[in-house]
């Protein structure tokens, strides 16, 4: 194992948009969000061991380690082509 660690989550609601037709203004600001607390969900289920390896693996700054962020969704509003988003 490598230890990687994946997980995910749900999207239902942003402010008064409920599952659909989220703006991608709305989603940004969420996205930022995770981004940062991500770190913390992942502390909070990992051993102090894997904390330890973590601190010493980027040397003090393992909240600013690399992420990446994937998105799935149903549909896109307005239809488009790739060049016109």
């Amino acid at each position: 194992a490598e230890g990687t660690c994946f997980y995910g989550m749900q999207l239902e609601a942003v402010m008064n948009r409920i599952k659909d037709n989220i703006s991608l203004d709305h989603l940004s600001r969420i996205l930022v969000d995770v981004q940062q607390d991500s770190s913390s969900i992942v502390d909070s289920v990992i051993s102090q061991y894997q904390l330890d390896l973590l601190e010493l693996v980027f040397i003090g700054d393992a909240p600013n380690r690399n992420k990446i962020n994937l998105i799935i969704a149903n549909e896109i509003t307005p239809h488009l082509t790739a060049s016109e988003y």
